[in-house]
This record gives C-alpha cells, sequence and structure tokens, in this order.
C-alpha cells in the first residue's frame, strides 16, 4: 500500500495528504497514518455507548 493508500483508509482527505507529503518522507507518512485514529469508528462506538448509557438510564441502573 501506498502512504496515501494508508491515508484514506485513515479518513484523511488527499489535501490533507498533500499537505503533509510536502514537509514528511514517506516513511514519516506511514507512521501518522498508523498512528492515526479512524475519526468514523470512534464516532460509531461514541454513538453506540450513548445509546446503552440511554438504556441503562431508562431502566435505572
Amino acid at each position: 500500500m501506498t502512504p496515501r493508500e494508508c491515508w484514506r483508509l485513515q479518513g484523511f482527505t488527499d489535501e490533507m495528504y498533500e499537505k503533509a507529503a510536502a514537509v514528511n518522507s514517506e516513511n514519516q507518512l506511514y507512521k501518522q497514518a498508523g498512528n492515526s485514529v479512524t475519526i468514523s469508528v470512534v464516532a460509531s462506538v461514541g454513538r453506540r455507548i450513548v445509546e446503552i448509557q440511554e438504556e441503562l438510564d431508562k431502566e435505572g441502573l
């Protein structure tokens, strides 16, 4: 996989990648993609936590 493909998998736009690629080596781009957190996954987990908490609140737990 190319660094751009790794960035895309993590939800970054090509514009964000181009800005980072202008000042980082390919190795650094891979590291940055690997150390990032996929926003859509975090958002889904957060929504599910809220749903479960609301269910627990309704049950009085």
